[in-house]
Order: structure tokens, then sequence, then C-alpha cells
């Protein structure tokens, strides 16, 4: 996949999550997906938020939240096409998933327009192919 997704990288992801074979639906769970939520208006809203709702379910450790910023800090995680796949710098969670947010509108996201989120998290000390 290229950083900045064009019709072939979607067509590629495409293939891949309607493919049967493949485990996509293992790393993303119905309580982790928050759709159109319009009260979140800049990046940092939508870090606290969504780092706050994993840890009400006892997803991320202490930190989580710091790391994902720490990681912001050092290169926005927006691609363009309206998407940003934010992560901690470095793992802080016991297992891998992947929690998703939309945003009723897009919002400015360092120098992108961002509407839809994927927080991307990867279990500490993972071999896993992702």
């Amino acid at each position: 996949m290229n950083a900045i997704l064009g019709d072939q990288d979607i067509s590629r992801i495409e293939k891949l999550v309607l493919d049967e074979n493949q485990m996509v639906d293992a790393y993303i769970d119905e309580q982790m997906i928050f759709i159109q939520r319009q009260d979140l208006q800049t990046r940092e809203a939508v870090l606290v938020y969504m780092a706050a709702q994993l840890d009400s379910m006892d997803l991320v450790e202490e930190g989580f939240l710091d790391a994902v910023l720490e990681r912001e800090e050092i290169a926005p995680t927006s691609f363009g096409n309206l998407v940003a796949i934010p992560h901690p710098i470095t793992p802080k969670t016991d297992k891998t998933f992947i929690a998703i947010c939309t945003l009723e509108k897009p919002i400015t996201w360092v120098n992108k327009q961002v509407q839809f989120v994927c927080m991307l998290c990867v279990k500490k000390d993972s071999q896993e192919d992702l």
C-alpha cells in the first residue's frame, strides 16, 4: 500500500476485506466503532475521545493517549482522502485491534482534511502479520 491511498490501493483493500480467508473482522469490534460524531471538531478532541472510550473498555494501558499524541507530533497520521490512522508511538495494548470513528464533517488534521479515523492498536511484542 502507498501512504496516500489511490484507486489501486483502495481496490486492493476492498479485495482483502471481501476475501473470506482474511481475518479483518477479528480486529474490529462493534463497540469500537463510533459513527457520525458531530461534537468532535479537532484532532485532539478525536484522540482524547477515542482514547477515553478504549480506556473505559480496559483495552489500553496508562499513557496510551500520551503515546498517540507523541506519535502525532513526530509525523501526523493524516494521509489524504479524508483518512487518518493514528496509533501510539510504541504498542500499548494487550491485543491487536482497530477502533473507528467517523465524523459528521471533515476536520483539519494538521494540514489535511479528515473524516474517517482508524485508530490502530498493535499488541505489545506482537509478530502478527498486519
